[in-house]
């Protein structure tokens, strides 16, 4: 699996990010059957560094649809 790539400063984060982390996400659950406790963990047990996000934006993993999501700065 390809590293995350990286947003240029006043991008936003590429779909392909969050698609690639999705991946992951999918990966880990298919081997520990669960979700990890943190967007940290998943990437540690995936050993993908960690996406460069514009200030204020995060990632976040919603338990109910078992998905990564990006929520922009201001929590949009």
């Amino acid at each position: 699996m390809a590293a995350p790539s990286t947003a240029q400063p006043g991008e936003q984060v590429p779909a392909r990010v969050v698609e690639e982390l999705n991946y992951a996400l999918q990966d880990y659950r298919e081997r520990t059957g669960k979700l990890p406790a943190s967007i940290s963990e998943l990437l540690t047990a995936s050993k993908l560094p960690p996406p460069q996000l514009p200030p204020g934006a995060q990632l976040r993993i919603n338990a109910q649809f078992k998905t990564i999501e990006y929520v922009g700065p201001g929590g949009k």
